[in-house]
């Protein structure tokens, strides 16, 4: 009733609080309730009165001391009374505590995951640029031909795996939120041609033509993260020539303005190479994935490039996607948020620490 006393109980709630009938009959509302209590009880009853019904969560306690979940449906019958079904919900508010446990359990596993990869990722690039440096020097001293081929063999050797660890060690910093991103005045144009200048001969060595276009409304000086802006553009480069056996890849660029003082550059690789199913094109973004598991066995690569572009892309206020056609090649077009070098917007140098979502 209006005061939070009981007009009549059925067996179905005497068996759910452990009472008989005449126990429960004797008591009010509140000598169950766990969370509100009766000046709450009588405020929510006066509440469900004018509006002539609710739908709620609470728990009652047991005979025996335990508390049962509920989930409560009253509707008002008259001026004064009140109608209530309960639901026992306690397996489901058990089971969901079991889940928000498990993942909590998932979450601290994969930061340590995350830290052990970073860790063992500088551990690993230590030696291996001492390998490399040393392989270095060798190859300037006198050596016959078969020594120099074994070197230069252990330089690549020794330049990808340092390539996987340096991969390793991006994406696990990307996954832990540690991800530094620098603010520095930059040409893009510098920077797109020396990194296809620096790759000419890697192109070459497998007959492809690799140039660039670069739009006259790109302004020669901007702010940002040239050396993750690089990066981003390698990884693409890389993935043209890696896939592309005849014709070539061709990088473009332009320039649009953007809101609040920011700028976009806007970046297209496209290549000639064997293309993208459809089904697949939104999956190559993804850690550990390439579009067919025949590709890592032939082309190799850890899986890590696209999916380090994809972060590094959204953590520089961009965005990247595909355009492909199996066997007519593909276009991959990223865009990254700039500035203009104005006076005191644009430090020599400034760290800042990006938050992956």
């Amino acid at each position: 009733d209006a005061d939070g006393r009981f007009a009549d109980v059925n067996p179905g709630y005497c068996r759910m609080v452990g009472y008989c009938r005449e126990e429960v009959m004797s008591k009010c509302i509140a000598d169950f309730e766990a969370v509100a209590t009766m000046p709450q009880i009588q405020a929510q009853i006066c509440r469900i009165l004018e509006s002539g019904h609710d739908r709620f969560e609470t728990r009652h306690r047991h005979c025996e001391g335990h508390w049962i979940d509920l989930e409560i449906t009253v509707t008002a019958v008259g001026q004064h009374h009140l109608v209530a079904f309960l639901r026992d919900i306690s397996q489901r508010k058990a089971a969901d505590l079991a889940l928000r446990e498990l993942s909590r359990a998932a979450e601290a596993a994969n930061q340590a995951k995350s830290d052990f990869l970073a860790n063992m990722s500088h551990e690993l690039r230590t030696p291996m640029n001492g390998v490399i440096g040393l392989t270095d020097l060798l190859l300037e001293t006198p050596l016959d031909a078969d020594q120099r081929e074994y070197l230069q063999l252990l330089q690549q050797s020794a330049s990808s795996l340092l390539d996987i660890v340096n991969d390793m060690l991006d994406f696990s910093k990307i996954q832990a939120q540690k991800f530094g991103l620098e603010t520095t005045e930059f040409s893009p144009a510098a920077v797109i041609s020396g990194l296809v200048t620096e790759m000419s001969e890697q192109a070459a060595r497998k007959g492809l033509a690799l140039n660039f276009y670069i739009e006259p409304d790109t302004p020669p000086q901007v702010c940002g993260d040239a050396g993750r802006f690089r990066q981003i553009l390698l990884n693409l480069c890389d993935n043209g020539i890696k896939f592309t056996n005849k014709g070539g890849v061709s990088v473009r660029a332009r320039f649009t303005a953007a809101d609040r003082g920011a700028h976009e550059l806007h970046v297209s690789v496209n290549d000639t190479g064997i293309g993208i199913p459809l089904d697949k094109q939104q999956d190559i973004f993804q850690a550990f994935n390439q579009a067919d598991n025949s590709i890592t066995r032939q082309f190799g690569g850890t899986g890590l490039g696209l999916a380090i572009a994809a972060k590094l892309v959204s953590l520089m206020g961009g965005r990247i996607w595909v355009t492909s056609e199996p066997g007519e090649g593909s276009t991959f077009y990223f865009t990254v948020r700039v500035t203009s070098p104005l006076a005191g917007k644009c430090p020599a140098q400034s760290l800042v620490i990006a938050q992956t979502e």
